[in-house]
């Protein structure tokens, strides 16, 4: 049985520490924080990075990794262009899921839990979908255009009540 670890280790503290430091628009190269940490963060360790960036992003400060340079600590607008790129991996990944759900063979042979967590997933894989269109969003974001704030999840999905 693995070992829960509840705190960090001390390259990820030494690590985290240093990135509080960082003002927004700063650089922190991989070169400096392998230095700090005598480990290789760009190939088999980048897990002590991967947490002292989650605790980072826990104190409202996010960064976002440069190939092959290191990690930047965002400004506003770039937090906002990196969580655009998320919606069309999402959707993809849902089409993908779906397809692959497709391909169940003998849908009839499946106990029935098996047959309602199937049919629950495809409803929410279809779901997201759905949202992640381009159009979808665009037509989310006409709502919050209107609104001036972003939408609570019932108010999302009366957006979508004329579909």
């Amino acid at each position: 049985m693995k070992k829960i670890v509840t705190e960090m280790s001390a390259d990820s503290r030494a690590l985290y520490e240093r990135l509080s430091k960082c003002k927004v628009g700063d650089v922190l190269s991989y070169e400096e924080m392998e230095r700090l940490t005598r480990r290789d963060l760009r190939n088999g360790e980048r897990y002590v990075l991967y947490s002292a960036l989650r605790q980072s992003l826990r104190d409202g400060r996010a960064f976002g990794c440069i190939r092959g340079i290191g990690v930047k600590f965002l400004t506003d607008g770039e937090i906002v262009a990196d969580a655009d790129g998320v919606a069309p991996r999402i959707r993809r990944l849902s089409r993908r899921a779906s397809r692959k759900l497709a391909a169940v063979r003998d849908f009839d042979k499946l106990p029935n839990d098996q047959k309602i967590r199937h049919n629950t997933l495809m409803s929410l894989f279809g779901a997201i979908t759905a949202f992640g269109r381009e159009s979808s969003i665009a037509k989310i974001e006409t709502e919050v255009k209107r609104t001036s704030q972003k939408l609570s999840l019932a108010a999302t999905l009366e957006a979508f009540s004329d579909v």
